[in-house]
């Protein structure tokens, strides 16, 4: 399930649980690319519930947006990630690695108001 927080028009923040599927994945990239068409950069907030699942549908929809849409990741500058589970922060941190252009966090549960704001700050142009 997604569900898309209120925040600032720079920030696309997003709440992570339960089942994702092809249209969550769908939500996701049309909150990203609505927030673009306002704003040069962009930043991401999403909080991931640990027992978060991926139906197969959302899996592929997933991949193809991300090679659709892989030219949005240099407009995007944070990416804050908020999750208690060991395996998606190592997962997130690993992507750190690969999108190195873009600054990314992962904070525990305890540090979401933390996340939020470092989330929410104006992006560099």
């Amino acid at each position: 399930m997604l569900e898309i927080l209120e925040s600032p028009k720079h920030l696309v923040a997003l709440k992570l649980s339960k089942e994702l599927t092809a249209d969550d994945v769908g939500r996701s990239t049309k909150a990203l690319t609505d927030a673009l068409k306002d704003q040069e950069r962009v930043n991401i907030f999403t909080e991931v519930d640990g027992s978060i699942t991926l139906t197969l549908e959302g899996l592929w929809k997933d991949l193809v947006n991300s090679v659709n849409n892989f030219g949005i990741r240099r407009k995007i500058n944070r990416l804050g990630i908020v999750t208690s589970s060991e395996f998606y922060s190592f997962l997130f941190r690993v992507e750190g690695f690969v999108f190195s252009s873009i600054e990314m966090r992962v904070f525990s549960p305890e540090q979401r108001v933390e996340a939020f704001a470092w989330s929410s700050a104006v992006p560099e142009p």
